[in-house]
């Protein structure tokens, strides 16, 4: 077990690197100036319906609206209750069909969700299908309700947010307002898929009481296989608690507001990456440092003897050889094993790639043309 996580703290940016038997494999980057709001949940007010469009426009406390489609409101009908294997999510859970989710490539499954709390609708007993809803019957000017950003801003275009919130938590992602238990594809054993659903059904009981008579789905990520009931448990725990202490808040507040900040970029890779896999995480920054401490400690308290606080005069990076990696990828010219090279040079309407191959294999090529 040799793989390590290197993070990296300036006043400009934070970067992580995952390091494999030596090599780095991956590098995450966010600048701290251009940090993204995807997975930020928000309490908004809708500012514009546009019947024509079947979309709304939502402010949330940002320069641009928000931009809230007729499909990211209302809930779509309900699935049978089959395997899980059609369920895609992001982050989504309150209102509305499931969006395409990036954590670690899990694929899940379809999700049902009916309107959120704080929108102040009843949800039907019998639902009106998708296809049939219109944006005027389910949202007005000046309604308040709970949505959660899936795309950033682009240009003059404003994040584009849905009613489906999703919280993901280290071996499972919690969706509130769905009753559906979904599976990760990546878990191919019949019976381990079968146990891990067991499982759920019986622990969702557990966290049901007078003010919340629903618990919500749940989608079991790739790392959950073989876990125990225990440590499923630990993360439903939390997850719901997180739920309720963003409902409590929500309620608290006037919109527009952010309610829920998505986790920054070493948060998640505790949460994603760092697994009993990884011989230690470590930091350069005291205060990311503690940070963490305390974020393992609710999430895996056996990984936090494997934090580590690096105090040397060196920068971490140097001394671990990823600024040299660093600077071979984005350098103009690559060289490859072989002993070819390729040259990238990028211009305004394309990237040329010059492809150059190694001395032996060009001299080859010659002698066999001739």
């Amino acid at each position: 077990m040799s793989d390590q996580l290197l993070v990296n703290v300036t006043p400009f940016e934070t970067r992580v690197a995952l390091v494999e038997d030596g090599v780095v494999a991956e590098v995450f980057i966010e600048r701290h100036r251009d940090r993204g709001i995807v997975g930020n949940i928000y309490l908004g007010r809708v500012q514009r319906v546009l019947p024509g469009m079947q979309a709304a426009f939502v402010e949330i406390g940002l320069d641009k609206a928000a931009f809230l489609y007729v499909g990211d409101v209302g809930p779509p009908e309900d699935l049978p209750d089959d395997d899980g294997e059609n369920v895609h999510v992001h982050g989504a859970a309150d209102c509305a069909p499931p969006v395409a989710m990036t954590t670690e490539g899990d694929a899940e499954t379809d999700l049902p969700a009916p309107v959120t709390p704080s929108s102040g609708a009843t949800p039907a007993k019998k639902r009106r299908p998708a296809k049939d809803r219109r944006i005027e019957d389910v949202l007005k000017q000046g309604q308040e309700v709970l949505v959660q950003v899936t795309k950033d801003a682009i240009g003059t275009k404003g994040p584009r947010v849905t009613c489906n919130v999703s919280l993901p938590g280290r071996h499972l992602v919690y969706m509130p307002t769905h009753r559906h238990i979904g599976i990760s594809r990546r878990i191919t054993d019949d019976a381990e898929r079968t146990r891990l659903r067991t499982t759920l059904e019986e622990l969702k009981p557990t966290f049901v009481d007078d003010q919340h008579p629903e618990v919500g789905g749940f989608v079991v990520r790739t790392v959950s296989e073989g876990l125990s009931r225990q440590k499923l448990q630990a993360d439903m725990e939390f997850l719901v608690g997180l739920w309720r202490d963003v409902e409590r808040r929500s309620a608290l507040v006037a919109a527009p507001v952010l309610v829920q900040p998505e986790l920054d970029v070493v948060l998640r890779t505790a949460r994603d990456l760092f697994t009993a896999d990884v011989e230690k995480l470590v930091m350069d920054d005291v205060a990311t440092f503690q940070a963490v401490q305390r974020f393992v400690d609710l999430l895996a308290p056996d990984l936090k003897p494997r934090l580590v606080h690096y105090t040397g005069s060196e920068p971490l990076f140097e001394r671990e050889g990823v600024e040299t990696e660093l600077a071979r990828a984005m350098s103009r010219k690559v060289w490859l094993k072989s002993g070819g090279t390729l040259i990238i040079d990028q211009a305004e309407a394309l990237t040329a790639i010059d492809i150059t191959p190694a001395a032996s294999s060009a001299s080859a090529t010659s002698r066999t043309r001739s």
